[in-house]
């Protein structure tokens, strides 16, 4: 705006210039002052100290399979890793991964196509998921033939 810095302190005789704007804030910044009812005060962003996060993710190939497919999982570092598959009605078919003092970063497993029983699963989409500390991180849909 050209009003920053565009004001005076040049002042009559016994006018004083208040120590505040209307909005509370220091009347007097940098040794100047604005022109109007409200001074500029720039805000500075300090230096960020956030580390990337690392984010989870699954791959499968081949896709689609006939009789095995292999499943990688990126991992963040999380405590509690599950991976399990379910099929389009959101039921659990098999549990392919389950880990409670995880240290890994990169996984990688085979699945045969066999729910958690054992039974030979029918062709169709299937879902397989990636939880960390029993939250949802990661998806990806599998086609078996």
């Amino acid at each position: 705006s050209p009003c920053i810095d565009a004001g005076t302190m040049d002042l009559p005789e016994g006018i004083s210039l208040p120590a505040t704007d209307l909005a509370g804030n220091p009347r007097v910044w940098g040794g100047s002052v604005d022109m109007g009812a409200y001074e500029f005060n720039p805000v500075s962003i300090g230096e960020s100290r956030l580390q990337p996060q690392t984010v989870a993710h699954l791959t499968a190939m081949p896709n689609p399979f006939t009789h095995e497919i292999s499943i990688t999982a990126q991992l963040t570092t999380a405590v509690s890793v599950r991976i399990t598959v379910h099929n389009l009605l959101g039921r659990e078919v098999a549990c392919l991964m389950e880990q409670t003092d995880n240290r890994l970063s990169l996984t990688s497993l085979q699945w045969d196509g066999r729910s958690s029983t054992g039974d030979i699963l029918p062709a169709g989409v299937y879902l397989v998921s990636l939880s960390e500390n029993n939250k949802p991180v990661a998806s990806l849909r599998v086609v078996k033939e």
